[in-house]
Formats: C-alpha cells, sequence, structure tokens
C-alpha cells in the first residue's frame, strides 16, 4: 500500500492553514489525516497543526494488529476526541485564538478495508477502475451551510459549487467542547485509490477533472497533477491532497 501527499499554499492566502500526516502501520496498512484551519491567520495554523499532531499519535499509539472493527472506530473516535479537547482548552487560554477550529478528514486503510472518519468540508473520495470504467465516488459528507441547501433541495450541486456561503461549515474541531464525528467504512480492492484533501481542492477542480487525474499510475505524480491543476484553476485558498493507493 501507497501512500502520497502535498499540500500547497494556493496563489491568495499569506498562510497555509492546512496540514496533513501519513503514517505506515504495522501490518502494512496506512493512516492518512488531513486538516483545514480556520480562526485568523494565527488560529487556523495552530488548530490544524495541533489537531494532525495528535490525531496522528494517539491512532499509532494505540494501532495494533489484531483490533477488531468496533475498537479500531473506538480509537479514532477518542483521537479526534481529544484533539478536540485540546484544542478548545487551547484556544480558551489566548485571545489571540479564540474561535479558532478545523476540519478533518482521516483514513485508516487496511488491505481490504478502509475506515475514515471527518468533521467539517474537508473530504474523502474513492477512485475505481474495473472492467476499464473509471469511477469517482465522495465517501463523506460535507458539513457545511450549502450541503444543507442541497441536501434540502433548494439548491443544486451546480449552483452550490458557486454559492457565496461555500466556505461556512456547520460542524468543526476544536470550536466547542464536544464534537460530533462522522465515520464511513469503504471495501478496498487492488488498483482501488483514496483521496483525502481539502477543499481547497474540491472547490477547484470538477469530480471528472480529479477522476482522470487519479488514472496516473504513479501515485505522487497524480498528487502532483491535482495540485497543479487547482494551481491551473485559480487556487483560491491552500491546497492538499494525500493519496493512498492499493
Amino acid at each position: 500500500m501507497n501512500c502520497q501527499g502535498k499540500t500547497h499554499i494556493g496563489l491568495v492566502r499569506e498562510i497555509n492553514q492546512d496540514a496533513y500526516e501519513i503514517h505506515p502501520l504495522p501490518d502494512g496498512g496506512m493512516l492518512a489525516v488531513v486538516c483545514d484551519g480556520m480562526g485568523g491567520p494565527a488560529g487556523g495554523e495552530v488548530a490544524s497543526t495541533m489537531s494532525v499532531e495528535l490525531i496522528s499519535k494517539d491512532i499509532v499509539s494505540g494501532y495494533t494488529t489484531f483490533l477488531s472493527e468496533n475498537e479500531l472506530l473506538e480509537l479514532v473516535r477518542d483521537a479526534i476526541g481529544e484533539a478536540n479537547t485540546r484544542v478548545f482548552e487551547y484556544s480558551m487560554r489566548d485571545l489571540e485564538l479564540a474561535g479558532m477550529g478545523t476540519t478533518v478528514v482521516l483514513a485508516l486503510a487496511t488491505e481490504q478495508t478502509a475506515y475514515l472518519a471527518n468533521v467539517g468540508d474537508s473530504r474523502a473520495y474513492l477512485y475505481s477502475c474495473h472492467n476499464g470504467q473509471h469511477k469517482l465516488t465522495q465517501i463523506t459528507h460535507d458539513h457545511s451551510v450549502v450541503q444543507e441547501l442541497v441536501d434540502g433541495g433548494s439548491l443544486s450541486s451546480e449552483e452550490a459549487r458557486n454559492h457565496p456561503k461555500k466556505n461556512i461549515i456547520t460542524r468543526a474541531l476544536g470550536t466547542q467542547s464536544s464534537v460530533n464525528i462522522d465515520y464511513f467504512k469503504v471495501a478496498l480492492v487492488p488498483g482501488d485509490k483514496l483521496l483525502l484533501c481539502s477543499d481547497g481542492l474540491s472547490n477547484m477542480l470538477e469530480e471528472q477533472q480529479i477522476c482522470a487525474l487519479l488514472q496516473k499510475p504513479d501515485a505522487a505524480k497524480a498528487v502532483d497533477a491535482l495540485i497543479e491543476a487547482s494551481l491551473d484553476a485559480g487556487a483560491n485558498d491552500n491546497v492538499t491532497a494525500v493519496l493512498i493507493s492499493r
């Protein structure tokens, strides 16, 4: 199992508030975590960096080969919950960091299964190719004002892409004393790829573009191509992509 990642400040922002980490697991699996900070230049960077480090450390230290599915989910839940508490408490002690928070999307992938979790609007996609058919499926569900409008039927997916409230999220890590996390389980077969990304990528590229770029057999080149395509499209936010290849 291969994993490649890259982050870029983009073409507009002065600070990169995205952060990611990749960690191989003892049984050949992989952990990847992506966070996109919010709450002012200092706060967003602190929140995302803290969260990536804390979540990764807790999961890697608690992971063993023979954990059951329930134990894996508990490990992920506890790691995100602890990071939420630490970021929230830190923001309460420093007025300059008040209100800071971050999205998080993570994947804990084994040879046959991936366990995913998210808070906010950073996304996970599954790319698959079977019988010559290339397919990209969004696994996570955005926690955002615009997504709620789409879910309620008052806004189309096409209208949502350029909506003025596009960047307002309804759920974040570190902004409150507790956090509500969504979980997903995905079966993996040889050739599948999991893409984790911040909204700086998903807001810039159509799914057809992402799917086409993920057809590149080399994971590092695919990640580079995703970043470059986002920059070519204007990259008005930080851009991060992490790709796990089965």
